[in-house]
């Protein structure tokens, strides 16, 4: 079974590297990338993932914001989100944790990254 996650990430490099990590280490991960919030919603709403990886400083909108959004959605609103981040001070990591299931620091490590993603998949 291939579980299907969508990353939303403004900065490229950050969609790759995840796009490899679940190549390498989670292949029956299928990551469905967006560098556009707006896009990533309008898929969501007819297509709903198994878990959602985003970084808190999206572009645009803010990863808080488009949280808060999807928490509202019916079909949306229990689904697991891995939040990222380089921001690691105390008020933004509380917060993180208060409107999602997890944070992973960037630059991340692999290992504590597909942990992260299997907890919340249960694989």
């Amino acid at each position: 079974m291939k579980f299907n996650v969508v990353v939303i990430d403004g900065n490229p490099d950050t969609l790759d590297v995840v796009t490899n990590i679940f190549k390498i280490f989670l292949f029956d991960v299928e990551p469905i990338c967006f560098s556009n919030p707006e896009d990533a919603f309008e898929f969501m709403e007819v297509s709903k993932p198994d878990l959602l990886i985003l970084d808190i400083m999206l572009p645009d909108i803010g990863g808080f914001k488009f949280v808060e959004i999807i928490r509202g959605v019916e079909s949306l609103h229990d689904l697991p989100i891995i939040f990222l981040s380089v921001k690691t001070d105390a008020d933004t990591v509380a917060h993180a944790l208060d409107v999602a299931d997890d944070l992973v620091q960037k630059p991340f490590d692999n290992d504590v990254f597909t942990d992260a993603v299997k907890s919340l998949l249960k694989i």
